[in-house]
């Protein structure tokens, strides 16, 4: 199973891709061809999807690894620009590229790109955004990893998104970091935060302008002037943005709160705790994975956005499909009921003995109307934590899934369709080429998690990996190259019938 063996498999991983501790001034030199090159190509190449990139951290102990999978079947090409809080283009140094502003990748059908910076970890930590065109689709995403001593300690996932909204809702408490980028090259965007508490009360609110290609984070407590605060936050702009935010209750373990981006027209809740009545828009929310005991525990949370009241009941299932008692600290049960207020949330850790033996599952959520769903799974050594991931609930089951993936990397699937599925697993190296699949069979309700390199018996691998099912499932895939510290990756979910590299 995914967390259980990713301990066992991290320190024998290795990733060819990604490397660490090289000086910039001496990248600079070496890779400049290899810059010129790109940049020349770069200049001939037709761009059709765009891929914005909120947030990034470079020094401070901070590096940044970009990730581009081309699952189509035929080349893509991705052009990535980088730019600083200010909003200038800013270089970053890679171990292939050298430093520069702008890097250009060419990746062959079903190839992929894991390119890690190579800043100095004792330089000032520098913040950033990016952008990403490519001449087609591709799962596109950055991780921020956090280092000390040489050793990653945490890191967080950072979703791709290739359309900025005015609206975002998340959950939020102290220690939540926001970033935020106006992706306009002419148009300044005023922006308001506001912390709502658990209740759907406004506890504060700010408001700043945030000029064109300008980009900034923080966190809430102090950005607001709150303590000891829990709830969520709600980031409102007059013009499209892009935005982030980051769980950090247990830093140094910390981890992406999943994409807060909702339609502007949406009515959010006034920061009264109360609305206009009950909701009426059912909504079925899918969470691929959580684990309890030997280590673990998953935290459930809700974020009620809307101005009405939304009922949640939550299923818990085990891998063989049966009801799994959890127990959030009222008693184990297989179902619980929560109410949100407007603006409400729930934000549960689970109470599993941590020295017991490691079970996983998967959950489904009933609502009411919508909300921000997610869980968590985190882990604890000597009662600290260590190490979390969040997981993106799921509201569209699908047949095709496609992710970064290495060695150590974990899936996870649950099969949430009334007949038996076959689920086959492909893995293709960065250059495309088959290296190894198999199939599982997954009963209805039921779940299966493990690892890339021992369930498909090949190891030093690094490329992706496609998931396709005889019957829709949901799915989630683990980054632990850097175990353990360790996160999600970006929603691999795809389209019933979509075109996928074939491997050669």
């Amino acid at each position: 199973m995914v967390v259980a063996q990713c301990q066992s498999l991290a320190s024998s991983a290795s990733n060819r891709n990604s490397h660490t501790g090289s000086s910039t001034a001496s990248l600079s030199s070496v890779f400049s061809n290899n810059l010129t090159n790109s940049l020349a190509q770069a200049a001939t190449v037709s761009f059709s999807t765009t891929y914005y990139f909120p947030h990034f951290a470079l020094g401070g102990g901070w590096q940044t690894v970009l990730t581009y999978v081309n699952y189509s079947p035929g080349p893509a090409t991705c052009q990535t620009d980088f730019y600083g809080d200010d909003g200038t283009p800013l270089a970053v140094p890679f171990a292939d590229t050298g430093s520069s502003p702008t890097r250009t990748d060419s990746l062959a059908a079903g190839g992929e790109l894991h390119q890690q910076s190579q800043v100095d970890p004792t330089g000032p930590q520098v913040n950033g955004w990016a952008i990403g065109q490519c001449t087609g689709p591709v799962k596109a995403s950055l991780l921020f990893r956090l280092f000390s001593g040489g050793t990653a300690v945490g890191e967080a996932g950072v979703n791709a998104t290739t359309t900025p909204s005015n609206q975002f809702v998340t959950y939020a408490q102290t220690l939540t970091g926001v970033a935020w980028a106006n992706p306009s090259t002419t148009t300044g965007a005023n922006v308001t935060i506001s912390a709502l508490n658990a209740s759907g009360v406004v506890q504060k609110s700010i408001s700043f302008n945030v000029p064109p290609m300008q980009h900034s984070a923080n966190n809430i407590g102090p950005m607001l002037g709150i303590t000891n605060f829990t709830g969520s936050v709600q980031v409102s702009a007059d013009q499209p943005i892009v935005s982030l935010s980051i769980n950090a209750e247990a830093f140094p373990a910390f981890s992406s709160l999943p994409p807060g981006d909702l339609d502007g027209t949406i009515p959010l809740a006034d920061g009264t705790g109360k609305g206009s009545g009950n909701a009426n828009a059912p909504t079925t929310y899918y969470l691929p994975h959580f684990a309890i005991a030997g280590g673990w525990q998953t935290v459930l949370t809700y974020v009620n956005f809307s101005n009405q009241t939304v009922s949640c009941t939550t299923n818990f299932f085990g891998d063989d499909g049966s009801p799994l008692a959890v127990n959030f600290g009222a008693g184990a049960s297989a179902t619980r009921n929560d109410v949100l207020a407007p603006g409400g949330e729930i934000h549960q850790i689970s109470q599993a003995n941590t020295s017991g033996t490691a079970v996983t599952g998967w959950a489904q959520g009933q609502c009411t109307g919508p909300v921000k769903a997610s869980l968590l799974f985190r882990l604890f050594a000597n009662g600290t934590a260590i190490g979390e991931a969040g997981v993106n609930a799921s509201t569209v089951p699908t047949t095709e899934f496609v992710s970064y993936a290495q060695t150590a990397a974990g899936f996870a699937l649950a099969n949430v369709s009334p007949a038996a599925a076959v689920v086959t697993i492909t893995a293709l190296d960065s250059t495309g080429a088959f290296q190894g699949t198999t199939s599982v069979n997954l009963n209805p309700n039921a779940h299966y998690s493990n690892n890339v390199g021992p369930l498909l018996g090949i190891g030093g691998f690094n490329g992706s990996v496609q998931i396709t099912s005889t019957q829709p499932l949901v799915s989630l895939s683990l980054n632990a190259e850097a175990f353990p510290a360790f996160s999600s990756l970006p929603p691999g979910d795809l389209a019933a019938g979509t075109a996928l590299a074939p491997g050669h």
